[in-house]
């Protein structure tokens, strides 16, 4: 017959492992710290939404009624530097001259990326011209003063058929 182990040696512990206790008040206090930075994420989030849409529905204005000049003014230091003034004037009008009148933006997608240079608003539209439609992407700087046109990108299979 076999003997029985030996029971299992204890080095200064006596009884159940303690359960490390957590008071609730800072439980609470840290659900209470989460939803306000949710809230402000949203709420950062929901603004740059509302500036964005607002902003191409004055570009788009400016555009309809040939304000090339003022939409330049509006950009930022680095989009002007993109190119000569009277080549962007130049830009936006070829657009409008093939392309036409706006007649309905739709939002597809948007965000905001913060970087070393900034911070900035991306915006991706389906847009109906009078001539075609394409997809334009407005990228806009936030400052102090504000949010200014960074970049403009629109593809469009009218731009390129005669």
């Amino acid at each position: 017959m076999s003997t029985p182990p030996p029971p299992a040696v204890s080095y200064g512990q006596i009884g159940p492992p303690r359960r490390r206790f957590v008071p609730r008040w800072l439980l609470g206090l840290g659900a209470v710290l989460l939803v306000a930075g949710l809230w402000k994420c949203g709420t950062v989030l929901w603004e740059a939404r509302s500036l964005a849409n607002a902003f191409v529905h004055d570009f788009h204005q400016k555009l309809n009624n040939g304000q090339f000049e003022e939409i330049c003014g509006a950009a930022d230091e680095d989009f002007a530097r993109s190119g000569t003034r009277e080549d962007l004037v130049k830009f936006f009008a070829m657009i409008h001259t093939k392309l036409g009148n706006v007649r309905k933006e739709s939002l597809q997608t948007w965000r905001v990326n913060s970087t070393g240079q900034g911070s900035f608003v991306v915006a991706d539209y389906n847009t109906t011209f009078d001539r075609g439609s394409g997809v334009e992407t407005f990228t806009w700087s936030r400052t102090e003063h504000g949010i200014k046109l960074h970049g403009y990108h629109i593809q469009s299979d009218a731009l390129v058929e005669k």
